[in-house]
């Protein structure tokens, strides 16, 4: 298992910032290309269940809600169109 994190300082929370940023920042792109190297066609994204900024952000890159576990939003994101 690998575990990939995004951190956003806090002078930009709850401004759009990740959900405008993310699909253009080199370490998505990146990510990307590793987990498509790797032959991963998806990857399991988490968030806290109530940390709605987050689900947010994974929602608009195309995240799709497999379940809430434990306090948890889990959600699996395509590594390609």
């Amino acid at each position: 298992m690998t575990e990939l994190w995004l951190w956003t300082k806090p002078p930009t929370w709850a401004r759009s910032w990740s959900a405008t940023a993310l699909p253009q920042p080199w370490s998505a792109r990146v990510a990307t290309s590793v987990c498509q190297q790797l032959g991963l066609r998806q990857v399991l994204v988490t968030c806290a269940e109530d940390n709605l900024a987050s689900r947010r952000v994974i929602e608009a890159n195309g995240g799709t809600l497999d379940q809430l576990l434990d306090g948890e939003a889990r959600y699996w994101l395509a590594t390609s169109p």
